[in-house]
Protein backbone atom coordinates (compact mmCIF):
# COMPACT_ATOMS: atom_id res chain seq x y z
CA UNK A 1 0.00 0.00 0.00
CA UNK A 2 1.48 3.85 -0.82
CA UNK A 3 1.58 5.57 1.67
CA UNK A 4 -0.02 8.97 2.09
CA UNK A 5 2.73 11.92 2.05
CA UNK A 6 2.60 13.51 5.51
CA UNK A 7 0.71 16.91 5.79
CA UNK A 8 1.23 19.48 8.61
CA UNK A 9 2.94 22.61 10.11
CA UNK A 10 4.91 24.19 7.37
CA UNK A 11 9.02 24.05 7.40
CA UNK A 12 10.71 27.27 8.70
CA UNK A 13 12.13 27.94 5.17
CA UNK A 14 8.44 27.34 3.54
CA UNK A 15 6.41 29.71 6.49
CA UNK A 16 9.12 32.46 5.77
CA UNK A 17 8.59 32.38 2.47
CA UNK A 18 4.97 32.05 2.40
CA UNK A 19 5.17 35.01 4.72
CA UNK A 20 6.99 37.23 2.28
CA UNK A 21 5.11 36.50 -0.47
CA UNK A 22 1.89 37.88 1.63
CA UNK A 23 4.06 41.22 2.78
CA UNK A 24 4.91 41.66 -0.72
CA UNK A 25 1.22 41.24 -1.93
CA UNK A 26 -0.03 43.08 0.72
CA UNK A 27 1.93 45.99 -0.28
CA UNK A 28 1.11 46.33 -3.07
CA UNK A 29 -2.44 46.39 -2.49
CA UNK A 30 -1.86 48.70 0.18
CA UNK A 31 0.14 51.10 -2.87
CA UNK A 32 -2.44 50.58 -5.18
CA UNK A 33 -5.78 51.52 -2.97
CA UNK A 34 -4.80 52.74 0.16
CA UNK A 35 -5.38 51.56 3.34
CA UNK A 36 -8.68 51.63 3.70
CA UNK A 37 -8.93 49.05 0.57
CA UNK A 38 -6.78 46.65 1.83
CA UNK A 39 -8.37 43.37 3.59
CA UNK A 40 -7.74 39.88 4.95
CA UNK A 41 -10.79 38.37 2.65
CA UNK A 42 -8.92 40.10 -0.50
CA UNK A 43 -5.58 39.11 0.68
CA UNK A 44 -6.61 35.78 0.81
CA UNK A 45 -8.31 35.85 -2.61
CA UNK A 46 -5.49 37.10 -4.27
CA UNK A 47 -2.84 34.58 -2.83
CA UNK A 48 -5.35 31.38 -2.76
CA UNK A 49 -4.80 30.81 0.80
CA UNK A 50 -7.30 30.51 3.76
CA UNK A 51 -7.83 33.84 5.37
CA UNK A 52 -6.90 31.78 8.82
CA UNK A 53 -3.10 31.78 7.63
CA UNK A 54 -3.04 35.08 7.13
CA UNK A 55 -4.46 35.83 10.52
CA UNK A 56 -2.31 33.81 12.43
CA UNK A 57 0.77 35.96 10.98
CA UNK A 58 -0.89 39.27 10.84
CA UNK A 59 -3.90 39.47 13.56
CA UNK A 60 -5.05 42.80 12.12
CA UNK A 61 -4.70 44.90 8.95
CA UNK A 62 -2.37 47.55 11.32
CA UNK A 63 0.04 45.14 12.21
CA UNK A 64 -0.42 43.39 8.23
CA UNK A 65 0.72 47.26 7.24
CA UNK A 66 3.34 47.91 10.02
CA UNK A 67 5.29 44.18 8.63
CA UNK A 68 4.79 44.79 5.06
CA UNK A 69 5.48 48.50 5.57
CA UNK A 70 9.32 47.76 7.40
CA UNK A 71 9.84 44.50 5.07
CA UNK A 72 9.72 46.63 2.39
CA UNK A 73 11.96 49.83 4.19
CA UNK A 74 14.45 46.62 4.37
CA UNK A 75 14.02 45.57 0.73
CA UNK A 76 13.99 49.35 -0.57
CA UNK A 77 17.92 49.79 1.20
CA UNK A 78 19.31 46.61 0.38
CA UNK A 79 18.08 46.90 -3.38
CA UNK A 80 18.73 50.66 -4.04
CA UNK A 81 22.40 51.93 -4.58
CA UNK A 82 21.32 55.10 -4.55
CA UNK A 83 21.58 55.11 -0.57
CA UNK A 84 25.19 54.61 -0.98
CA UNK A 85 26.72 55.95 -4.26
CA UNK A 86 26.44 59.81 -5.47
CA UNK A 87 28.26 62.16 -8.00
CA UNK A 88 28.96 64.43 -5.70
CA UNK A 89 32.35 64.86 -3.70
CA UNK A 90 30.95 67.69 -1.04
CA UNK A 91 29.54 65.44 2.04
CA UNK A 92 26.22 68.25 1.80
CA UNK A 93 25.99 67.90 -1.61
CA UNK A 94 26.12 64.12 -1.46
CA UNK A 95 23.34 63.99 1.56
CA UNK A 96 20.82 66.04 -0.37
CA UNK A 97 21.83 64.72 -3.67
CA UNK A 98 21.11 60.84 -2.19
CA UNK A 99 18.51 61.70 0.32
CA UNK A 100 16.27 63.65 -2.83
CA UNK A 101 16.95 60.60 -5.03
CA UNK A 102 15.91 58.31 -2.25
CA UNK A 103 12.76 60.25 -1.28
CA UNK A 104 11.36 60.20 -4.81
CA UNK A 105 10.72 56.66 -5.17
CA UNK A 106 7.12 55.40 -5.78
CA UNK A 107 7.54 53.83 -2.35
CA UNK A 108 9.05 56.53 -0.40
CA UNK A 109 5.67 58.47 -1.85
CA UNK A 110 3.27 55.85 -1.25
CA UNK A 111 4.35 54.98 2.71
CA UNK A 112 4.60 58.75 3.32
CA UNK A 113 0.74 59.29 1.60
CA UNK A 114 -0.03 55.96 3.85
CA UNK A 115 1.08 57.29 7.15
CA UNK A 116 -0.01 60.67 6.76
CA UNK A 117 -3.64 59.60 5.48
CA UNK A 118 -4.22 57.41 8.61
CA UNK A 119 -6.28 59.22 11.00
CA UNK A 120 -5.92 57.06 14.34
CA UNK A 121 -3.57 55.44 15.98
CA UNK A 122 -3.24 52.04 14.85
CA UNK A 123 0.15 52.96 12.94
CA UNK A 124 1.35 54.68 15.86
CA UNK A 125 5.12 52.29 16.11
CA UNK A 126 5.56 52.47 12.51
CA UNK A 127 5.13 56.27 12.63
CA UNK A 128 7.39 56.06 15.53
CA UNK A 129 9.92 54.03 13.59
CA UNK A 130 9.81 56.77 10.45
CA UNK A 131 10.68 59.01 12.97
CA UNK A 132 13.58 57.46 14.32
CA UNK A 133 14.90 57.19 10.54
CA UNK A 134 14.50 61.10 10.13
CA UNK A 135 16.16 61.72 13.43
CA UNK A 136 18.97 59.38 12.36
CA UNK A 137 19.35 60.95 9.35
CA UNK A 138 19.43 64.52 11.08
CA UNK A 139 22.37 63.21 13.31
CA UNK A 140 24.25 62.14 10.14
CA UNK A 141 23.56 65.06 8.07
CA UNK A 142 25.07 67.43 11.20
CA UNK A 143 28.06 64.74 11.95
CA UNK A 144 28.72 66.01 7.98
CA UNK A 145 28.03 69.92 8.54
CA UNK A 146 30.40 69.69 12.03
CA UNK A 147 33.25 69.44 10.45
CA UNK A 148 33.56 71.81 7.03
CA UNK A 149 35.86 74.30 6.30
CA UNK A 150 34.32 77.79 5.65
CA UNK A 151 30.74 77.16 7.99
CA UNK A 152 30.08 79.67 10.21
CA UNK A 153 31.94 79.23 13.63
CA UNK A 154 28.47 79.87 15.97
CA UNK A 155 26.65 77.71 13.63
CA UNK A 156 23.82 75.47 15.38
CA UNK A 157 24.48 72.34 13.84
CA UNK A 158 22.17 70.11 14.80
CA UNK A 159 19.40 72.84 13.87
CA UNK A 160 20.99 73.04 10.28
CA UNK A 161 20.57 69.53 9.58
CA UNK A 162 17.39 69.25 11.09
CA UNK A 163 16.74 72.52 8.39
CA UNK A 164 18.38 70.52 5.62
CA UNK A 165 16.52 67.66 5.92
CA UNK A 166 12.99 69.55 6.39
CA UNK A 167 13.67 71.40 3.01
CA UNK A 168 14.48 68.21 0.89
CA UNK A 169 11.27 65.85 2.47
CA UNK A 170 9.05 69.12 1.35
CA UNK A 171 10.14 69.53 -1.88
CA UNK A 172 10.42 65.59 -1.97
CA UNK A 173 6.10 65.86 -0.55
CA UNK A 174 5.74 68.70 -3.01
CA UNK A 175 6.70 67.08 -5.67
CA UNK A 176 5.00 63.46 -4.93
CA UNK A 177 1.53 64.66 -6.89
CA UNK A 178 3.77 64.80 -9.78
CA UNK A 179 6.25 61.64 -9.58
CA UNK A 180 9.13 62.20 -11.75
CA UNK A 181 10.56 58.77 -13.01
CA UNK A 182 13.11 57.80 -15.53
CA UNK A 183 14.78 60.90 -17.50
CA UNK A 184 12.07 62.99 -16.33
CA UNK A 185 13.91 62.51 -12.57
CA UNK A 186 17.35 62.65 -13.86
CA UNK A 187 16.37 66.08 -14.99
CA UNK A 188 14.70 66.82 -12.02
CA UNK A 189 17.63 66.37 -9.98
CA UNK A 190 20.29 68.10 -11.87
CA UNK A 191 17.81 71.61 -11.66
CA UNK A 192 16.89 71.06 -8.14
CA UNK A 193 19.69 69.35 -6.65
CA UNK A 194 21.99 72.53 -7.20
CA UNK A 195 18.85 75.02 -5.84
CA UNK A 196 18.79 72.93 -2.42
CA UNK A 197 22.60 72.72 -2.07
CA UNK A 198 22.75 76.50 -2.23
CA UNK A 199 20.03 77.23 0.17
CA UNK A 200 21.70 74.68 2.34
CA UNK A 201 24.78 76.86 1.76
CA UNK A 202 23.39 79.62 3.09
CA UNK A 203 22.11 78.28 6.10
CA UNK A 204 25.83 76.84 6.91
CA UNK A 205 27.32 79.74 5.71
CA UNK A 206 29.22 79.02 3.06
CA UNK A 207 29.53 79.65 -0.55
CA UNK A 208 25.85 78.98 -2.04
CA UNK A 209 27.40 77.12 -5.02
CA UNK A 210 29.83 75.10 -2.88
CA UNK A 211 30.57 71.44 -3.40
CA UNK A 212 28.81 71.00 -7.13
CA UNK A 213 31.56 69.24 -8.46
CA UNK A 214 31.17 65.52 -9.77
CA UNK A 215 33.60 62.70 -8.66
Amino acid sequence: MERKARTGRPTAEKSAAMEARILSRAWMLFVEGGYAAVTHDALSRLEQMSKQTIYARFPSKAALFEAAAHSRLIAWRTENRILVDSEFADPVAAFIDLSLRAALTPDAAAMSRLLRGDETDSLRRLRDLAWTQVTLAEERLASLIGPLPGRRPDLDVPLAGRCILDLVMAHAFRTFADLPTGEALTAHLKAWTPRLLAMANQMIGRAPATGLVAR
